[in-house]
């Protein structure tokens, strides 16, 4: 499930909830905890710690209005690093040659 939090001049910053564990993970039962992994992806490591940020605070607000505990574990902070543009324009030009329709990805997965 993806969805963009924020574009502007800057770019996109799409976040992915990739994995859900509920405990104690049955029909009737009322989950005691909750583990969720989100992915925040950006062409700008500004933009994406703006996200971060925001995503994080949203999350201490609704834990504290609902009197839970949270704990936010970060696993990965990278920077964006952009794919050669040489490499994009070869790739392109060969899929132009070959006729098979393609789209510049701005941003992936590990970015």
């Amino acid at each position: 499930m993806s969805s963009i939090f924020a574009h502007g001049e800057r770019g996109r910053v799409v976040g992915t909830v990739g994995a859900i564990k509920i405990e104690p993970g049955i029909i009737n039962a009322i989950p005691g905890k909750a583990e969720l992994s989100v992915d925040i992806r950006s062409i700008t490591a500004e933009a994406k710690r703006r996200v971060v940020r925001l995503v994080k605070a949203r999350i201490r607000e609704i834990a504290q209005r609902r009197k839970i505990q949270v704990k936010i574990l970060p696993l990965r902070e990278e920077d964006p690093v952009p794919l050669d543009k040489g490499l994009i324009h070869l790739l392109k030009e060969c899929c132009e040659v070959r006729h098979i329709a393609y789209e510049i990805m701005r941003f992936g997965s590990g970015t």
